[in-house]
């Protein structure tokens, strides 16, 4: 009898053993957890797998859990959802199954497009600066235009002056000890006014003159004034030693219709490289600018130089290219005719 209770005992025992440790797997779903596993090793192992050479077949999605394989449109990184909602797209191998928190936290990077990055409309997409490119440096020195420069000559009421010299002195022959400014040139109101080329203006109403500052600043001063009296001396007679006497003349400059103040200018620009133009008046910088491109060459007031050669038959004919400057071999060569000869 007692033995019989105590196989009863142990068998219900058992039987409660194996129940409970049913319930356990079921509540916790420690078998669920394996199958998932299994199911997980599964696809990654069939994504990870090429697909054999040549054949068309695309992984299929069943083993993919419904949430992995796509989500909602309004998410970032949707790399598996067409723009279509519902329409799923066969994912890349590359691409790694994540959960929607996953997701949501690190958004699937985006692959560049290199097809889209050759094309040519986004290459006119780039900035400016990388489209154009940078000029190359200039193949010839620019020009040097020293900070100081001796003033060369001045213009006003249709008179060319320059700085006296003792170099245009002894070149003219004029006598020592005269000061002021040398008149080149006559138009306008200073021919009006009886001025001359070769008179050395030395006063502008009551001021002296001895340089083109001083000249400049003398006209500043009757700028606004109609008329203004000038000093100068002017070459006579020619003596038997070759020198000119002067005489001082007083004459009146007018405004039209006011004098204004005369306007100045430094000595031409010089090429790089050149001859220096006068060896004896010290260092060319002193005077004239160094370059190319400040200067309209040819002079187009003044015949080309050199002149072009012409065909004998343009001669014969009288065709001149210029109709009252003389005879054309003065200034151009005479290209022969097929005899031999010239005009």
């Amino acid at each position: 009898m007692t033995r019989n209770v105590i196989l009863a005992g142990f068998t219900l025992g058992a039987v409660l053993l194996v129940l409970l440790v049913v319930f356990f797997v079921d509540s916790f779903g420690f078998g669920k957890k394996a199958a998932g596993d299994q199911a997980s090793a599964a696809t990654s192992s069939s994504l990870a797998s090429p697909a054999p050479q040549g054949s068309t077949s695309v992984p299929s999605m069943a083993a993919v859990p419904p949430v992995a394989a796509y989500q909602s449109p309004s998410l970032q990184g949707n790399v598996g959802v067409s723009p279509v909602q519902g329409a799923v797209q066969p994912m890349s191998p590359n691409v790694n199954i994540q959960s929607p928190q996953q997701a949501q936290a690190q958004p699937a990077p985006v692959q560049p497009d290199m097809a889209a990055q050759s094309s040519p409309a986004i290459q006119f997409q780039k900035p400016l600066s990388q489209l154009i490119q940078p000029e190359k440096a200039a193949e010839v020195p620019p020009n040097y235009i020293p900070k100081t420069v001796e003033l060369f000559e001045a213009h006003w009421q249709g008179l060319d002056s320059r700085a006296w010299t003792d170099e245009l002195r002894r070149k003219l022959k004029y006598p020592k000890g005269l000061t002021g400014i040398l008149v080149g040139e006559v138009t306008l109101n200073a021919a009006e006014a009886g001025i001359l080329a070769g008179d050395i203006i030395n006063k502008v109403g009551d001021v002296k003159v001895s340089s083109l500052e001083e000249f400049q600043m003398a006209t500043r001063e009757v700028r606004t004034q109609t008329n203004v009296k000038l000093r100068l001396m002017r070459p006579g007679k020619k003596k038997q030693d070759g020198r000119f006497p002067m005489r001082t003349l007083t004459l009146v400059m007018m405004g039209q219709p006011d004098l204004g103040m005369a306007q100045v200018e430094g000595a031409p620009m010089i090429l790089p490289g050149d001859p220096r133009p006068h060896p004896h008046r010290g260092v060319c910088t002193n005077c004239h600018t160094v370059g190319d491109g400040f200067e309209l060459s040819p002079d187009p007031d003044l015949v080309s130089v050199p002149p072009p050669v012409i065909d004998h038959a343009t001669v014969v004919k009288g065709i001149r290219p210029h109709r009252d400057r003389g005879p054309c071999e003065a200034c151009h060569l005479i290209r022969k005719d097929q005899k031999g000869k010239n005009p």
